[in-house]
């Protein structure tokens, strides 16, 4: 059977009215969604006449959220939201295309010229298990983990394996070093699980696939994109297993020990092999 990363790939190149309209690749960032609007004017009523008619546009321009509007000088401005995982950059080119604006500020570049940022920190990440079924989870947020640990969160035990994870990175759009994207769900008749990936292309499957019922959770930890060439500075690879759809749902573990995977391999999971670059175990 083919494997759940294989599946994803062959999605990304099949056409499905399933697909929302949307832009190709996840925001490198989820964090920075804002851009300011400068117009050409003081008049924007065109163009929220046509943000709110044309849905063609609206999906181009990254199904915007608008601010409060305000006056400098002889123009107005307006700050606006995109969707967390919407590309911005052609959601800017877009903006900009459109004739409304004298400029379109969004800062594509980091103010820290590293990637990884001197004094990033890197904290413990802590795996956990469903206790009634192959489910697992791992959680750097101090109190999501206490909420599992006391059961407030109820059902979760501790697997005993943690991993060491950067928790902030450079603010930058286009190095493969940028926040993880984590999704809650995947089924809708069994147990939903949790999905980890750091690849762009990935994240907008599970993005569009609105069948699939994959919900967008931020993951609280940084992570390098995989290359074949290997984990640059002190990264480690993060291995993934996939259960192959064994209890009829998706569900993934994830690891930097190889006997860990070869464990669930021996279980009859799926090894996906390496799918990005944390800081180590």
């Amino acid at each position: 059977m083919r494997s759940f990363r294989a599946w994803l790939l062959v999605v990304l190149f099949a056409a499905s009215s399933a697909v929302v309209a949307q832009l190709p690749v996840c925001n490198a960032d989820p964090d920075r969604r804002t851009v300011n609007l400068t117009f050409t004017g003081l008049d924007t009523s065109p163009f929220r006449e046509r943000l709110a008619n044309d849905a063609a546009f609206r999906a181009a321009v990254g199904n915007l959220v608008l601010g409060e509007e305000y006056v400098l000088g002889l123009y107005a401005r307006l700050p606006a939201t995109f969707h967390p995982l919407a590309d911005p950059r052609p959601i800017v080119d877009a903006l900009l295309a459109s004739g409304y604006f004298l400029a379109v500020g969004y800062a594509f570049e980091s103010s820290c010229a590293f990637p990884v940022c001197p004094g990033n920190p890197v904290v413990e990440a802590v795996e956990f298990r469903r206790s009634d079924r192959d489910r697992f989870i791992f959680v750097t947020d101090p109190a999501e983990r206490e909420a599992l640990d006391d059961g407030r969160i109820a059902g979760w035990d501790r697997t005993g394996e943690t991993m060491r994870v950067w928790v902030q990175g450079a603010r930058t759009a286009g190095n493969g070093f940028h926040p993880v994207y984590r999704f809650w769900g995947g089924s809708v008749t069994y147990e939903p699980s949790h999905f980890f990936t750091a690849d762009r292309y990935e994240c907008a499957v599970l993005r569009d696939r609105l069948e699939w019922n994959w919900t967008f959770e931020r993951s609280g930890f940084w992570a390098w994109e995989w290359n074949p060439e290997g984990c640059p500075w002190s990264g480690v690879p993060l291995y993934r297993t996939y259960n192959n759809g064994l209890d009829g749902a998706p569900a993934h573990r994830y690891s930097t020990k190889r006997s860990v995977i070869d464990e669930m391999i021996a279980r009859g999971w799926v090894d996906e092999g390496p799918v990005m670059c944390i800081a180590g175990s």
